[in-house]
């Protein structure tokens, strides 16, 4: 679990999902489809949901648009509920002790996902 200063800072937003949807630039997501995650984000923004993504949409904010950084990934998870992850960069700092008991749930998407023990909640699957 992460632990720095950096992740002591507030965050400005709440959010519902934290949506990480990067591109798998090292292939540890073989099945990578963005149209998936496209589906989701407009599906859980019907439902009336708040949604933030690390990669663009069109649907809801996103945090490379927005210049956030890893670490202020890391302080955005601590106001969300949900977090629907490619094993991934911008995922690792999501594992800190900030939010550890917060998340209700973590669903991950990768071939290395099948050890990623780090949290309660968490679900892993190796493709799409």
């Amino acid at each position: 679990m992460f632990d720095y200063p950096a992740l002591n800072q507030k965050t400005g937003m709440e959010m519902d999902y934290l949506i990480i949807n990067s591109l798998p630039a090292s292939g540890q997501l073989p099945s990578y489809n963005p149209q998936f995650f496209q589906k989701l984000v407009q599906n859980l923004t019907n439902e009336g949901a708040k949604v933030i993504t690390t990669y663009p949409t069109g649907m809801c904010p996103c945090t490379l648009e927005q210049h956030l950084t890893v670490s202020d990934i890391g302080v955005l998870s601590k106001s969300v509920q949900h977090i629907v992850a490619i094993d991934t960069g911008p995922l690792w700092t999501t594992f800190n002790i900030h939010n550890k008991n917060k998340v209700l749930s973590r669903t991950i998407y990768g071939t290395t996902s099948d050890t990623i023990d780090l949290a309660p909640n968490t679900i892993c699957f190796q493709t799409l």
